[in-house]
């Protein structure tokens, strides 16, 4: 282990040494940070809630006197929700002159077509969203502040499993042809279910968007599966769930973070059953940051805020810190893998060697409120640590 932490140093003063084609110094009169989120097309709505969280952590940061005493700017552009106008966004961003890192962007496959461009540009690039594992491989200026769908996907088989909630599960993975969250989550999620000692009776494809799950259900039904585990986003979710319990299908539903949105909430019938999804974040977390976080938005927004809002609001943080412990003309990135600890509004986030975050995962269920409503309720908080003891037994 000494051995390894060894190297991991090395290698990454490795990366801080690379020559680079631009300067990712930071600026004299302000410090700018770029940005590139889906403010339009199928992901506008949730590029605008990052959005949202960020700002709201700018205007703060410049109220305390910015970084370094520099007011922080955000320079935003729309990628559509669209791949090769994510690339375009950043061509665009890095060839300004004081733009110090990247923010963005909220899907994986438009996270991806950036990747190549921040080596290139030698311009980091950190996102909040983007969970699959490959985002920030073989790449030293990709970072991220959520976790990696290996990690998300053990963490709700360890959840799924160790419950006690099902022991034979059926999996539904979206076939469509930017799917790739959901496949990859599914494949990852059966292969840490089966490690733990549980089964998956059988693997079901669906399209986004087409709402027809009916003939999932039957399928898995067939095959005996007493749980059903679908990464998807919610929409997708809301309609799997009502279609299940409208077939009598009334065992556990286990979902990815896609869940997590008042969509899914408010509209997955009146008898949503047993659900449980995983989260980014959760008002519940009981620190003063996520307690000063949820006061404070919710006053000025008038409106809870969610795992997006929470995730911009500490990605631009992040940032802002790391830049802050960066010495005028010398790599940014130095900043990022100094992030340990960090007391965000999600818990503690930590950036590891491979540029990932350590951090925790909240699995969450629906519960009927006092308005008669279904609101979303923290069961329970599963830490990198607790993964990594129950998938070494």
């Amino acid at each position: 282990m000494k051995a390894y932490k060894i190297l991991s140093y090395l290698l990454m003063a490795a990366f801080l040494l690379i020559a680079g084609c631009r300067s990712t110094s930071v600026p004299r009169d302000a410090v700018k940070l770029g940005v590139v989120l889906p403010l339009s097309g199928k992901f506008g709505e949730y590029g605008k809630k990052v959005l949202a969280g960020m700002k709201f952590a700018q205007d703060k940061i410049n109220l305390k006197g910015g970084v370094n005493g520099k007011q922080l700017v955000l320079v935003i552009i729309d990628n559509k929700s669209v791949g090769r106008e994510s690339a375009k966004a950043f061509e665009k961003l890095a060839k300004m002159k004081d733009i110090v890192l990247v923010m963005g962007s909220y899907s994986t496959n438009c996270t991806l077509a950036m990747k190549p461009l921040a080596l290139k540009y030698k311009l980091p690039l950190i996102t909040s969203t983007a969970t699959n594992n490959v985002v920030t491989e073989r790449n030293g200026y990709v970072f991220r502040t959520c976790f990696r769908d290996s990690y998300q996907a053990a963490a709700m088989a360890y959840f799924a499993y160790d419950s006690r909630l099902v022991t034979k599960i059926g999996i539904m993975m979206d076939l469509d042809e930017n799917g790739t969250y959901s496949r990859d989550l599914g494949r990852k999620f059966g292969f840490a279910f089966e490690k733990l000692g549980g089964k998956v009776v059988k693997r079901v494809g669906f399209y986004h968007g087409k709402k027809e799950f009916k003939n999932q259900v039957d399928t898995l039904t067939e095959n005996k599966a007493k749980g059903i585990f679908a990464a998807c986003y919610d929409s997708d979710a809301v309609e799997l769930v009502k279609q299940a319990r409208a077939q009598g299908y009334n065992y556990s539903l286990f979902g990815s973070d896609g869940w997590d949105e008042r969509n899914f909430y408010e509209n997955s019938g009146d008898k949503p059953g047993k659900c449980y999804f995983a989260s980014l974040f959760s008002p519940d977390l009981n620190t003063p940051q996520t307690k000063a976080f949820v006061e404070e938005f919710t006053a000025l927004k008038s409106r809870m805020p969610g795992a997006c809002e929470a995730q911009g609001f500490d990605v631009v943080n992040i940032a802002a810190e790391a830049v802050g412990m960066t010495e005028p003309g010398k790599d940014v990135r130095g900043g990022l893998y100094r992030i340990q600890d960090y007391k965000g509004v999600v818990g503690s986030i930590s950036i590891s060697a491979s540029r990932d975050a350590q951090r925790d995962l909240f699995v969450k269920t629906l519960v009927k409120g006092a308005d008669g409503k279904y609101h979303p309720e923290l069961v329970k908080v599963i830490t990198p640590e607790l993964i990594k003891r129950a998938l070494l037994k």
